[in-house]
């Protein structure tokens, strides 16, 4: 029978727990007031609520608060959580492919990091603090870990996860994460046979474990992903995936004896490429980490140190010997490391500076030696002293090193292509449904995401398209079998690509294909269809307008006269656009199409022709505008690297203009954005988009917004 907390444990422990987040919390307020990282104010909450303050003022509260087995017990197990939430945080934050090009610089500084520490830790140990030799050398695997979590912490904190230096950072700290892992399990005796037996097994192991995680862990992640967020009902699905997964593979990583804090961290890596691990998904782990797991562990950790063993004056020098020998060897040796891996200037010293980091897995290692008796409680202090000093003074250097070492030409339109780019719209679409249907020409939708999914503009966002074909008792008309195989010759096109995931799914048998298509929509982030000139008063025809007008999603319809639209022969996209959110998504999606064909896009605004003399005033502010739009809108194309155009006519009806200059302009697609405002039956897009479709000869792609007039503005997507 599982134990359970009796009636003074659970008191305890439920005080304890409020008392630990109250705490943490105004740390991490006093802190930042003072321009400081949150986790210096939650450590130092921490050592108030130890032995060093309530202990010694209150020492029966202090007992009552953190001393009893049950209570204690309990508090562990949620400090500990807190350690694997904020090692998936720092996960979360590692770019694979910038990780893979710093890859020799991180390494270097932790090769560099790793064994110089180590030695120095051991040798202040052994002749400053007088331990025993295993306890010394207990210290200088301490002393040699770069609290990864706290770097990570102070990346996010001052926004600069993406930067390379922030990159090498992370390579460095997870080398010397897993480096720790094995000295530590070396060091403890988790394996029999001697030390350096001990250590070959544990390298092979965490050998092993990563190259199951290479292969097995994306595809199981993935899947996973997808189906939380796809196929589950219940509200926060994908969030309770993340914590099972990060809890089990934590459980995997701890009985290889690699330590579960390693595990959570690799998730957190995998999770970083997965599909539906968008900005939502993020932000609620943060909210749950900073809130509650996060601060509890850093301040529990802060509850270990004991001040009053620093009451002597050969412990403040012990202290004051320790902080300046482990941060002078790891820095300068890091240093030299990363400059050897061809880090330069100011930056390989601002990577000595970020792996000298310490109050996380550091502490934790240290932690975990007091309770194996391998560290005893005064040199616990010691050290966790020095690593409070070193927070306080970390984030300084830092900044003033940051100062010192601004983004290269290069690295500054990275960093401004990947801002644009995580807020354009085309970055959020996953999750694709293509209806199969002769009436709706899937071999046109298909030909356009096959533009989307070879861009390289959608770094680790996956493609996920699902063919819809009608069940097995639906009417099929006289093509259908011809419809079938060009979705299947398409859709294998498609499945080539390795960021793209094409499946299929069917109607139910009786389903009315349009209602079936409309139902299912709700579950994807747009609907691509095909069309030609719908007869009479259709705009795309009955179907395709039906889907269009009934869909509760984007719709991207592309309209063109024959099966597959020029990609090898177009030269020129024209982009008419407005300023409003759905022209801005149309301009961001002819982008990827014209990367693609290395065509040049064209962005036009109308402005309306009005002689009298206030209409002349209204134009010509109207014409500021429009020119600061414009340019807006061509500076957030600038990341395709095609050439952009912008023209800005004055016409009395923006139709006739945009046609007028497609007929003079020598282009091969025309790309507009719109907003259904029809009533009843059909669809309205506004008698812009609606006149050019009907009218334009060349192939157009409109983007429907499955959303509100009223969030969009009420005017046509293409031009007024």
């Amino acid at each position: 029978m599982m134990p359970s907390l009796d009636g003074a444990q659970l008191t305890a422990f439920l005080a304890a727990l409020a008392v630990v987040v109250v705490v943490a919390r105004v740390g991490g307020e006093a802190a930042r007031r003072l321009h400081q990282p949150e986790v210096l104010g939650e450590l130092l909450g921490g050592v108030l609520l130890g032995p060093s303050l309530l202990g010694w003022v209150a020492p029966a509260v202090e007992r009552f608060l953190f001393s009893g087995r049950g209570a204690g017990f309990a508090l562990s197990g949620i400090s500990f959580v807190g350690a694997l939430l904020v090692l998936l945080a720092a996960g979360l934050e590692v770019d694979l492919p910038l990780l893979r090009h710093h890859l020799r610089p991180g390494v270097l500084a932790a090769a560099f990091a790793i064994v110089p520490s180590a030695a120095a830790g051991a040798a202040v140990g052994a002749g400053v603090l007088h331990l025993p030799v295993r306890s010394a050398a207990f210290l200088g695997i301490v002393v040699s870990v770069s609290a990864i979590s706290v770097a990570a912490k102070l990346l996010i904190e001052g926004g600069n996860t993406r930067r390379e230096f922030a990159q090498v950072i992370l390579a460095g700290g997870i080398a010397t994460e897993l480096a720790a892992w094995i000295l530590v399990s070396t060091a403890a005796g988790t394996r029999t046979g001697s030390p350096w037996m001990v250590a070959a097994q544990t390298l092979l192991v965490a050998v092993a474990f990563f190259c199951a995680a290479v292969v097995v862990g994306p595809r199981l992640v993935n899947r996973s992903m997808r189906a939380a967020a796809d196929r589950a009902v219940v509200t926060g699905a994908p969030l309770s995936l993340v914590l099972v997964l990060t809890l089990a593979v934590s459980a995997v990583t701890e009985a290889l004896g690699l330590h579960a804090l390693l595990g959570a961290f690799v998730v957190g890596v995998l999770l970083s490429r997965s599909p539906r691990s968008n900005h939502l998904l993020a932000d609620r782990l943060h909210a749950l980490t900073v809130s509650l797991f996060g601060p509890v562990f850093f301040t529990l950790a802060g509850t270990h140190v004991d001040l009053r063993a620093l009451g002597s004056v050969h412990a403040l020098v012990a202290v004051a010997v320790l902080l300046v020998v482990a941060t002078t060897v790891k820095v300068g040796f890091v240093t030299l490391g990363t400059r050897l891996g061809g880090v330069r200037g100011a930056q390989a010293l601002l990577v000595g500076v970020g792996l000298n980091a310490k109050g996380g897995t550091d502490v934790v290692v240290a932690i975990l030696g007091n309770q194996l008796h391998l560290l005893p409680s005064a040199a616990y202090t010691d050290y966790t002293v020095a690593a409070i000093v070193t927070v306080i003074a970390t984030p300084g250097l830092m900044r003033a090193l940051e100062r010192r070492s601004p983004p290269s030409p290069a690295e500054q339109r990275r960093l401004q292509r990947e801002v644009v780019a995580s807020k354009a719209y085309s970055s959020s679409i996953e999750r694709v449904l293509v209806p199969v249907l002769e009436e709706l020409r899937p071999n046109l939708a298909i030909d356009v995401l096959e533009q989307l999914a070879l861009s390289d503009e959608r770094p680790g966002v996956t493609l996920d398209v699902t063919a819809l074909q009608p069940g097995p008792g639906a009417a099929a008309g006289g093509s259908r079998q011809e419809v079938l195989a060009a979705s299947v010759a398409a859709s294998a096109v498609l499945d080539a690509e390795p960021n793209v995931e094409v499946t299929t799914a069917r109607l139910g048998r009786h389903d009315d294909p349009i209602e079936g298509i409309v139902a299912a929509a709700g579950r994807y982030d747009l609907v691509a269809i095909g069309a030609t000139a719908g007869p009479g008063a259709a705009l795309f025809g009955p179907a395709a307008d039906a889907v269009v007008h009934r869909s509760p999603t984007d719709v991207l319809v592309v309209h063109g006269p024959r099966r597959h639209l020029p990609w090898i022969s177009m030269r020129r996209v024209l982009v008419p656009t407005n300023g409003t959110a759905a022209a801005e998504a149309a301009a961001d999606l002819a982008g990827f199409l014209a990367q693609q064909s290395e065509a040049e896009l064209v962005l036009l605004h109308v402005s309306p022709d009005v002689s009298t003399p206030a209409g002349r005033h209204r134009r010509a502010a109207a014409s500021r505008a429009a020119t600061g739009h414009v340019d807006d809108l061509a500076g957030v194309l600038d990341r395709f690297s095609v050439p952009v155009r912008t023209r800005l006519v004055t016409a009395a009806g923006p139709a006739d203009a945009i046609l007028d200059e497609v007929d003079r302009g020598g282009y091969d697609l025309v790309v507009m954005g719109a907003t259904d405002r029809g009533s009843g039956d059909e669809p309205f897009l506004g008698h812009t988009v609606q006149a050019v479709v009907a009218a334009a000869a060349l192939p157009t792609i409109v983007l429907v917004s499955g959303r509100r007039p009223d969030t969009l503005g009420a005017d046509d997507g293409a031009a007024r």
